[in-house]
């Protein structure tokens, strides 16, 4: 359970001397979810109980990596269940219309990408990453001018206030771009590791 503003109204505004001051107001709510668990385990031979240290490390190594890879896909693309999260794909609005529709000439990835954008900052979002396919990735690295010569820089100052995230949970041809701050994931324990005989 945790407490969350809703029904925000009301703001800031510049007034005359003597003037009352404009009211913002809202409430709060309680809102909760139940929780879900990542979990992984292996099974390996007693033999490799001689060299425990090392085996300890490249294990843990091991599955922490798999722990996190699993966390970032479900995050990104989880269907709400008993045991699964409901992921941002599932949640996140498509893209509309914005002022820049049919107003660009020869659009690409890095326009649509901005475009996007703006279509947020419209909504009062303040997007600041884009989760990319590496495909797209590599698109946007090797984007080039009418003359043939590579534009990558130019790309660059055109998303300068977005950080690219390359990932295999986004499918090729498409990209999300986040407002991190309103996608708020609550740890409810840390990670453990546990080794035991069997």
């Amino acid at each position: 359970y945790w407490i969350n503003r809703k029904n925000e109204d009301g703001g800031s505004a510049f007034i005359g001397e003597g003037v009352l001051k404009p009211l913002k107001d809202w409430e709060y709510g309680e809102e909760s979810s139940l929780a879900k668990k990542v979990a992984v385990r292996a099974k390996v031979s007693r033999e490799m109980l001689k060299d425990f240290a090392g085996f300890q490390a490249d294990m843990t190594n091991l599955l922490n990596v798999d722990l996190m890879e699993e966390i970032e896909d479900v995050l990104l693309t989880g269907t709400l269940s008993t045991t699964v999260p409901a992921g941002v794909l599932t949640v996140a609005g498509g893209y509309v219309t914005t002022a820049l529709d049919d107003q660009v000439s020869l659009p690409n990835l890095a326009d649509a990408i901005r475009a996007t954008i703006l279509q947020m900052r419209l909504l009062k979002y303040k997007p600041n990453v884009v989760f990319i396919n590496p495909t797209e990735g590599a698109l946007l690295d090797m984007l080039k001018d009418a003359s043939g010569n590579y534009i990558r820089v130019q790309v660059a100052g055109i998303l300068r206030t977005v950080r690219v995230i390359e990932t295999l949970s986004i499918p090729a041809g498409n990209f999300l771009v986040m407002d991190v701050s309103k996608w708020v994931v609550k740890m409810l324990e840390g990670v453990t590791l546990e080794f035991g005989l069997d």
